[in-house]
């Protein structure tokens, strides 16, 4: 589920510069995901629960030179809010290939962290150098996120039922970050219709998977001589590509002034390797191609109603070599020569993955 709100409100001609706009607006491209799976799925290692909220609040101008050149810019705040809950293994044997059978050996870990300073600004250029033609380019700045804040552990109900967190260690971080975005696009003009088509490049291939820091000791046992034992870090690789995009849109005027038909498509490419090996249910989006509709309606003259629906296609994906193992608390064997280190734990993102993305949209707008 994706609840995403754009607010923004425009000055144009401000303080009487005729040229000049000012905006002020808030932003949500992320807007509010929620994933939700079974507590004793096989996924369970990976993930059970995912809340996020990532909103930019901004302030930007824009000034018309002329009709061949138009700039403008936006300097936003990113504020992030992310909850994410998993189960991890205490002490697993690297030769135990069930771990996802013995649910009650699971120990539950849930973090709840922020960030509210995430700098970043668009920046962009408009040209019409004919009445029937538009030009324009926009750069998105990357943005970094560092989202701290607290963990709650659970221990097993089988294993080390009694185990407890240590008091003062009960930290989290989050590191994430997105990428440079360029977007390209030429218009068409008819008095009654456009036609647009966009092109969009993004730098995921600089991002090689999400970071999570965990400041959190355990006691296994009361009294344990070996001591409070450490959850490490983890470290979820993706390993992106960069991704590329076409997208084509109208805007066709049915009663002139009064309703407008919209229509568009679009065709994205996938950020996952070409192997699929680290797709996984935090972020389960492939190539897609989407196909979109709606309607506007003019009212009372100032005020604009827009409904829109569109639908992605994604194939069915199967991951048969996923690199993604369950969290845990053990560090891999090694054989008594030091030649070979086996794997921490289960592979957790290997299956069949089917996505269907419906997305309604609702939009209004008034002039004064």
């Amino acid at each position: 589920i994706v609840n995403a709100v754009t607010a923004v409100v425009n000055w144009g001609d401000a303080f009487g510069l005729e040229g000049l706009a000012l905006a002020l607006g808030l932003f949500a491209p992320s807007g509010y995901t929620k994933h939700k799976y079974p507590t004793e799925g096989p996924q369970r290692y990976a993930l059970r629960e995912l809340n996020s909220l990532i909103i930019y609040p901004g302030l930007g101008a824009s000034y018309r030179f002329n009709r061949y050149l138009q700039v403008g810019a936006v300097l936003l705040n990113g504020m992030a809010f992310i909850e994410k809950s998993q189960a991890s293994r205490l002490s697993p044997t690297s030769l135990d290939t069930h771990f996802n059978e013995d649910v009650g050996g699971d120990a539950s870990i849930r973090i709840d962290t922020e960030d509210l300073f995430m700098p970043t600004a668009i920046a962009g250029v408009l040209s019409q150098p004919l009445d029937w033609l538009e030009l324009g380019i926009a750069v998105r700045f990357p943005v970094v996120m560092k989202a701290s804040g607290n963990v709650k552990y659970m221990a097993p109900e089988t294993d080390y039922p009694d185990a407890v967190a240590v008091e003062g260690h009960h930290s989290a971080v989050v590191e994430h970050h997105f990428p440079w975005v360029v977007t390209s696009g030429v218009r068409y003009i008819h008095r009654r219709f456009d036609i647009e088509v966009d092109f969009v490049w993004e730098n995921w291939s600089s991002y090689d998977g999400m970071d999570v820091d965990l400041d959190l000791l355990v006691d296994l046992e009361p009294e344990d001589p070996a001591g409070p034992k450490e959850i490490p870090d983890t470290h979820i690789p993706k390993n992106f590509r960069d991704t590329y995009s076409v997208r084509l849109g109208s805007d066709i005027e049915i009663l002139p002034g009064i309703l407008t038909f919209r229509v568009g498509g679009l065709w994205q490419s996938s950020a996952y390797p070409a192997s699929n090996n680290t797709f996984s249910l935090d972020f389960p989006y492939g190539e897609q191609f989407g196909a979109s509709t709606g309607l506007s309606v003019n009212l009372f003259d100032f005020l604009d109603v827009t409904v829109g629906y569109m639908h992605l296609f994604q194939e069915r994906i199967e991951v048969t070599e996923g690199i993604l193992q369950q969290s845990s608390g053990t560090l891999a064997d090694v054989y008594s020569d030091g030649s070979l280190t086996l794997p921490m734990g289960n592979t957790v993102n290997n299956g069949t993955y089917d996505v269907n993305l419906n997305i309604y949209s609702l939009a209004v707008e008034g002039h004064f």
